[in-house]
Order: structure tokens, then sequence, then C-alpha cells
């Protein structure tokens, strides 16, 4: 649902995209599902500030269903949803599409649109750590034109309290996400101990997958878009 023209909602949108570039000095986009992406200047890319979430991947599945519903049935009972109103900070990993194989992620990322991919682990650790260093803008109300995406957004800003973008972004605390080692797949991130007992240092470890086929109930994805084809 887009907001009308002077739309209290469309002039609160209005409001915090000028924020982010005032107080970042970054540019924020939109992917098609309403989910906010950082335009990082110097990488040449848009990264997502969330990673995949169920939310997203379900507009997809309304568009395409690629897979069937039994497939995505069957993710769900790896990591089953959670509301997007209401969730726990302990609840929150169920906002995510976990369970994802790279192959299934890059059909997602092709259908937002020409330039969506999987981020290298190079891109990956520089998003990271640009994120450190960026304040974050308060979500005053909802941050794009989707009601949806608003929701999520401000709830989980409210249990984070978050002073800059990697404190919102999940980047550590969230899931292990699919990166592109050269020719091979990993994993980076460091969940919540309490979802995936771990020691990693996202900047230093790779989490490779036991099998690459293999639906893990931690491993999700971010995307990023290359800077060209940001709309």
């Amino acid at each position: 649902m887009i907001p009308s023209p002077g739309s209290g909602k469309l002039e609160k949108t209005v409001r915090f995209l000028e924020g982010i570039k005032a107080r970042t000095a970054m540019d924020c986009c939109f992917d098609r599902t309403g989910f906010p992406y950082i335009e990082l200047k110097d990488l040449a890319l848009a990264v997502s500030l969330l990673p995949l979430t169920k939310l997203q991947f379900e507009y997809y599945l309304a568009d395409l269903t690629p897979q069937g519903d039994h497939w995505y049935e069957e993710l769900l009972t790896l990591n089953p949803r959670v509301s997007p109103q209401c969730f726990t900070p302990e609840q929150r990993e169920g906002l995510f599409l976990t369970g994802l194989l790279p192959a299934e992620a890059e059909a997602y990322a092709a259908w937002l649109e020409d330039g969506y991919r999987l981020p290298t682990v190079a891109e990956w650790r520089a998003s990271y750590r640009c994120f450190q260093s960026t304040a974050f803008t308060p979500l005053v109300a909802s941050p794009a034109p989707g009601v949806r995406a608003a929701a999520l957004l401000r709830r989980l800003e409210e249990q984070a309290r978050p002073q800059t973008l990697f404190d919102f972004s999940l980047m550590r605390g969230g899931v292990v996400e699919w990166v592109r080692d050269h020719n091979a797949w990993t994993g980076l991130g460091a969940p919540r101990p309490g979802f995936q007992p771990n020691l990693w240092n996202p900047l230093s470890d790779t989490v490779p997958p036991v099998r690459l086929n293999q639906h893990v109930a931690f491993f999700g994805a971010r995307l990023v878009c290359e800077r060209g084809k940001i709309l």
C-alpha cells in the first residue's frame, strides 16, 4: 500500500529519508517489498539494513511460487514465523527467512530487480565496519511506503534502541548469512547464543556449511544491490 500525496505516512517517510541523508551522509532506498537499503558510496553498493525477512519472501511467493507451498512449509518448520507486530527479543529470529540455500536466495534477488544479489565476504565485512561507525536515524514512522515493513521496523527499533546502523542491522546477533567466497559459498555472522550457540567473530571467522544442499535453521541471507542498478 503506497501512501497518497499529502498523507501523514508519506510526509513522515520523506522526513525519515532526509534524516538518513543528513546524519549518515548516505542515501536510503527501498526494494519492491518496501524494506530499506543503505547506499554505501565507497562500495558502490546498497546494502539491506536487515537480513531477508519472511514478509519480503512471501511477496515473492505470492507472485511466482516457484517451489510450491509444501517447500515453504518445510522451511517454516526449521524456524517458525512470528508476528511482526508483537514479537519479543527472544523471538526475533522468527522474523527472518532461514534454511534458504544460496541458489534460492539468488532466485529471490533476481525477482526483486536486476542488480540484486548476495554479497561477497569482502563486501559483507566492509558493510559491517561501515555500519559500526554510522549513526542511526530514528524510524519516527513508516520508513517506506509499505505498512507491513513499517510495523516490523518500528518494533525492532523499540527493542534495540540503536545508536548506530550496526546496532539495528543484526549483522551480529541475527543469523548466519550466505556470502560468496571466490567460487564457493560460506556464511558470516554471529547469531544470538540463545538461538544458535557460537563463538564466531564475523570479521575473522567464516561459517562453512556442512553440506551446500542442506537447509540449515540458522542460515539466512542479506542482499546487496549494485549502485548502478539502484532505482
